[in-house]
């Protein structure tokens, strides 16, 4: 399940990084190739720190192979979620460094492309037999995001004939607050 999740994060995470400046573009490259493309580019943009406000909605969660109250969970994460951030100035200079390095040595970009507001990608993930693959897609400003996220699994344990679909939308929307909802 960790594994599930942890891709959306990450490509929400892409997103999140980038504006309209260098096109970096990646192949069959693991988190930390892209990392080092990403900083060779130079002059890649980050975010805007402030807060940030949005919406993601999950369409469709399925693990067939979940006993069946694990699945009754499942099903009660569809829908629209809230996203609430505060974005620290800190957070912005340190995330260009950071960004792609925690989607593990068992995950590679199958291919990649952020540059001129748009970012796409297809990452796969082997964990011993049972394989991920996530995709995305979306469009970006500094102060502006949509994504769209499609992953599937195959072969043994509770990943099999998994499937995940998902959009996130978000915006910044002035200085953080410093209230606990930011958190």
């Amino acid at each position: 399940m960790r594994i599930i999740l942890a891709l959306p994060l990450a490509a929400t995470a892409i997103l999140a990084a980038c504006n309209s400046s260098p096109t970096v573009t990646a192949n069959n490259a693991t988190g930390k190739q892209l990392q080092q493309k990403i900083a060779a580019a130079g002059d890649v943009q980050m975010i805007s720190p402030g807060r940030w406000e949005g919406v993601m909605h999950v369409s469709e969660m399925k693990m067939p192979g979940l006993p069946p109250a694990a699945q009754a969970k499942l099903a009660e994460a569809r829908g629209d979620q809230k996203i609430v951030s505060c974005v620290t100035p800190e957070e912005v200079k340190q995330s260009k460094a950071s960004l792609f390095g925690g989607m593990g040595d068992d995950c590679k970009y199958d291919h990649f492309t952020m540059g001129e507001g748009k970012v796409e990608g297809t990452a796969t993930c082997d964990h011993g037999g049972s394989k991920t693959k996530t995709t995305v897609s979306g469009t970006f400003t500094s102060d502006t995001y949509h994504m769209a996220i499609h992953s599937e699994g195959s072969g043994a344990g509770p990943t099999d004939q998994m499937s995940m679909t998902m959009s996130a939308d978000a915006k910044r929307v002035g200085e953080c607050r410093g209230t606990p909802d930011e958190s």
